[in-house]
């Protein structure tokens, strides 16, 4: 094969977007021919001097070989590689709090490489017409700090399925949202209706979780019922004749340990949770009884019907200042009335739920909502930090926190690119663990020490005494 040299390796002028608070320039992939090492610099204009960061670089795979093995981290943050489509990967670094002087210039340089290890493999910027980057920065609540945005490769939609129910095409992987409610007095609870609804499950401390599967609607509209009902958003728009519009939960203040797993954008659940939503008005004529089938569950609020249950979720979010938030994007007052009266809330939030238990669920319907197989979205966890983290290293013992199960595979690596020590574990649960090693060997030095569970990695430099 016939390697190209990288698109942006060979821009002439830096690119630079701006907002009102940042600038950031990108002078493309510095690395070698088909090598990904993006570089960027952001400059401030405000004199706020500490910034939540969170770095997004898409990147494709002309062979869709994982390229896990060819990632080399070059800061000391937690970083993770996640496929999203196909031969379509990024590359994850949380910041976290990050210094950035009133009116000054902070060069990032090359936070990564991935050189292929392969003379037929090359990586390259993954880009679309209508936003020319590949990078992506994002503060700490989600917002963009930049006109960047992420890409979308379906009209999809997310619908409530029960907690067991494996996705397809999924290999077992749970789609979820789990909340941190308010901590004290809790009082999330189903208030009305069935006490076990469809894709909804109150932990022991009383924080919801939700459940969906992600589907592809193939005609890019939704079939429409005799009732309004409410899908979770996953795609850029919304399908044809349904409405967005955001849910903002204000979460627990308290160490918020909010999570998601897979692909839920554009909802951000950071340190609070920013819901996106589409929905679809019920039919003038011919509404069918049930949109989807059974296996689907949906938020509405249909009325009493032998083959359709109910239930009501209240999330008990903070009390405490509390800026739980609404944003209707211009829609009728009519439609903001119906919204309400399917999912509510002021201080807290009531999301009333709907699913087929009788046998009449439309098949019709579940053919135009097909499910997205796996090599179409993202199956790693997406909220934490990294699967796994390191937690502290001596001579003798390297310390971990696991997010899964799974085998840990550890490399340190010298400023040579010389890897000097190789550790693959057996499986680990979920925990802190502490692994062995034997290091007499290993000269005292800078290191980066880089551990990957399935397949997401971290890396920490280290020193060696």
């Amino acid at each position: 094969m016939n390697k190209k040299i990288l698109a942006s390796a060979l821009l002439a002028a830096t690119m630079s977007f701006a907002s009102n608070n940042l600038r950031v320039d990108f002078y493309g992939s510095q690395g070698a021919q088909c090598e990904y090492a993006p570089r960027f610099q952001i400059y401030n204009y405000l004199p706020t001097t500490n910034w939540t960061l969170k770095l997004y670089a898409y990147f494709s795979s002309n062979d869709g070989s994982d390229p896990t093995k060819d990632f080399k981290l070059n800061v000391d943050f937690p970083a993770q590689i996640e496929k999203v489509n196909g031969n379509v990967y990024r590359v994850v670094i949380n910041y976290g709090w990050y210094p950035i002087g009133d009116l000054q210039t902070k060069d990032f340089g090359n936070p990564f490489s991935i050189k292929p290890s392969s003379s037929n493999r090359c990586y390259q910027p993954y880009t679309r017409n209508n936003y020319p980057y590949d990078i992506v920065l994002e503060s700490s609540n989600g917002g963009y700090l930049s006109n960047s945005k992420h890409p979308t490769f379906n009209n999809r939609i997310g619908l409530l399925v029960d907690k067991d129910y494996v996705c397809p095409g999924f290999n077992g992987k749970k789609n979820y949202i789990h909340i941190d409610a308010e901590d004290t007095n809790p009082a999330t609870k189903i208030s009305s209706g069935s006490k076990n609804p469809k894709g909804v499950v109150i932990d022991d401390k009383k924080n919801p979780e939700f459940y969906y599967c992600p589907l592809r609607v193939s005609n890019m509209s939704l079939y429409q019922a005799t009732y309004d009902y409410i899908v979770l958003k996953l795609d850029d728009e919304c399908p044809s004749g349904s409405y967005e519009f955001v849910r903002y939960h204000d979460t627990e203040d308290n160490t918020p340990s909010n999570k998601v797993y897979g692909f839920m954008e554009p909802s951000v659940i950071q340190k609070d949770a920013k819901m996106y939503y589409c929905f679809v008005p019920a039919a003038t004529k011919n509404g069918r009884s049930y949109p989807f089938a059974s296996t689907y569950g949906i938020f509405a609020n249909p009325t009493a019907s032998s083959n359709i249950s109910k239930s009501t979720l209240h999330v008990d979010d903070e009390d405490t200042r509390n800026n739980n938030s609404w944003n209707f994007f211009n829609l009728s007052d009519d439609y903001i009335s119906r919204i309400k009266n399917i999912i509510s809330g002021s201080v807290d939030t009531d999301y009333r739920i709907a699913w087929m238990t009788g046998s009449s669920a439309t098949k019709e319907a579940a053919s135009e909502a097909k499910p997205v197989v796996a090599e179409n979205m993202v199956n790693a966890p997406i909220a934490a930090p990294s699967g796994v983290t390191i937690k502290g290293i001596s001579r003798t013992a390297i310390n971990v926190e696991l997010l899964s199960e799974g085998k840990v595979e550890i490399n340190l690596i010298g400023v040579d690119g010389h890897s000097y020590a190789s550790i693959t574990t057996e499986n680990l649960q979920p925990g802190s663990h502490s692994i062995n090693w034997n290091s007499a060997k290993v000269p005292a030095g800078r290191y980066i020490m880089s551990v990957k569970q399935n397949g997401i990695a971290s890396g920490k430099s280290i020193i060696l005494k």
